[in-house]
């Protein structure tokens, strides 16, 4: 692997820089133009220092020089420069290096509309005229990068900034933090992307993240800027990738690694205020395409082992990540945690519709369950009754929702593959005119919380009736219900997250 990344990057030294005895330039643009491509292919870039040593058996005959005025003076290679390249940092006919990667079998290995809608969104809250500037040395290590515990135990941040969370307090509650609540919204388009295969894309497309250059501070070093874009992709992307491979060691390593492998600049900008923002928004980012990406999983038999290492995952990684930066500012942890407990949320919402998926499957999969489901619901359940008794609505939906109870229900319990193909012909058809809503959709009005009470209210009072008369089917019925409620939860939930 180490050996991969060094031809990798010789490679790229070669096509892109030659030796020139008068020209000058800065060391971190080459390092930045480095990790830029590094990122377009997927590799994880070599370190400041290794990097360095390629730089000098390539171009054995340059120096280095410190230029500049005093407090402003850069590191810069006398001897070579940087040849024309793509507008967009790529080696052209160079290729990618995403074969590289691990051969292990991905949990999904079908290309997917993961990467879509990553748009880039706009930095609000900060001021970024008026951001002061830290100018207390940092502490190195001797490969170059910074010492960050020992940087952070100067306590040399801004103290609106520099809050630090005390873990030692059993009873402190995170708020905003302990409890998330996310937000509800339904979208037929977003289910029929997750049962059809079209408009998919390649799996090994880098993430493609917002642009720092909205975000930056006054006086900043785009070099520094451009370093700090590529590297952040890497470990987004690499992210992505230990997930998609079930890699949890590979994934907690990449969380406790990430830190120390910025350099002292590039971790100061990383850690300064008006970038907090631009942070969020990459793990919002890296998190909805992991979300798509496993979202298929819920129509599948997903393997008990897979479902094993979510699990864990979910219970872990919210931890894990605070390890990692719990002595970092408190407006940094806020904004890294918050996305993290609403991705491990999803994923929990995820396992247990699987979970209920499976059971409801057997049962509807049994001709002699169906037919005592339809029995039962057809003989033993006053719809009207439950509709006008529990539903707060006007006549125009009371009729609607009798019609749904006595018609459209017992004709899921009497599917066949015939009906199947006629309504798939039926759904090609109108989504060639105009997409199908759902019932929610076709009211605006409704609250999708209000429609998920209403909905199980009704389901509950179906189930009553049936319990009541004694229905030999209220088992199966029971069953099936509970992935309902998982299903259309886990389908609003989703929704409201990634759209």
């Amino acid at each position: 692997k180490e050996r991969q990344k060094q031809i990798f990057g010789m490679v790229w030294l070669i096509k892109t820089c030659e030796s020139a005895p008068t020209a000058v330039v800065p060391r971190n643009r080459i390092y930045a133009r480095y990790v830029t491509i590094c990122a377009d292919n997927a590799v994880k870039p070599l370190s400041p220092a290794s990097f360095g040593k390629l730089v000098r058996i390539i171009f054995p005959n340059i120096t280095t020089r410190r230029l500049g005025v005093r407090g402003q003076s850069k590191y810069h290679y006398c001897g070579i420069r940087l040849m024309n390249v793509h507008s967009n940092g790529s080696l052209g006919s160079f290729g990618s290096m995403s074969s590289i990667s691990n051969a292990t079998t991905p949990i999904f290995s079908g290309a997917s509309s993961c990467y879509n809608n990553s748009v880039p969104a706009s930095p609000t809250g900060f001021n970024l005229a008026s951001q002061s500037q830290n100018t207390t040395p940092l502490t190195y290590n001797k490969d170059g990068s910074i010492d960050i515990f020992n940087e952070l135990s100067h306590e040399n941040l801004n103290d609106d900034f520099s809050n630090e969370l005390n873990l030692n307090d059993s009873g402190f509650d995170y708020i905003g933090v302990n409890h998330q609540e996310l937000k509800l919204k339904f979208s037929s388009s977003l289910l029929q992307g997750l049962i059809d295969n079209t408009n998919i894309v390649n799996f090994n497309t880098p993430l493609v993240l917002p642009s720092l250059y909205p975000y930056l501070p006054k006086n900043v070093d785009y070099d520094i800027a451009d370093t700090l874009y590529s590297l952040y992709r890497t470990h987004c992307t690499a992210m992505f990738e230990s997930l998609r491979y079930m890699q949890l060691k590979k994934l907690y390593g990449l969380l406790s690694s990430f830190h120390g492998s910025l350099t002292a600049p590039v971790f100061k900008l990383y850690i300064s205020e008006p970038i907090v923002s631009w942070v969020e928004q990459c793990d919002i980012i890296m998190y909805k395409n992991i979300i798509r990406m496993l979202a298929r999983l819920v129509l599948q038999n997903i393997p008990e082992d897979i479902l094993d290492q979510l699990r864990l995952m979910t219970g872990a990684y919210p931890d894990k990540l605070l390890t990692t930066i719990h002595n970092l500012p408190y407006k940094f942890i806020i904004k890294k945690l918050v996305p993290a407990k609403k991705f491990c949320f999803l994923i929990s919402r995820l396992i247990r519709a699987s979970e209920t998926a499976k059971s409801a499957s057997k049962i509807l999969m049994n001709q002699e369950d169906r037919n005592s489901m339809l029995d039962n619901w057809s003989n033993l359940v006053n719809y009207k009754q439950i509709v006008e008794s529990e539903l707060p609505c006007g006549e125009l939906n009371i009729n609607r929702c009798i019609e749904v109870l006595k018609v459209e229900i017992p004709k899921l319990l009497t599917f066949t593959e015939d009906d199947k193909n006629k309504m798939k012909e039926e759904n090609d058809r109108n989504s060639s005119n105009q997409p199908e809503t759902s019932n929610c959709e076709r009211n605006g009005k409704i609250p999708p919380r209000l429609f998920l009470l209403c909905m199980s209210t009704i389901v509950t009072s179906c189930l009553k009736d049936i319990s009541l008369a004694g229905g030999t089917g209220f088992g199966a019925w029971w069953v099936v219900r509970c992935w309902i409620d998982e299903w259309m939860r886990w389908y609003s939930e989703l929704s409201g997250f990634l759209l």
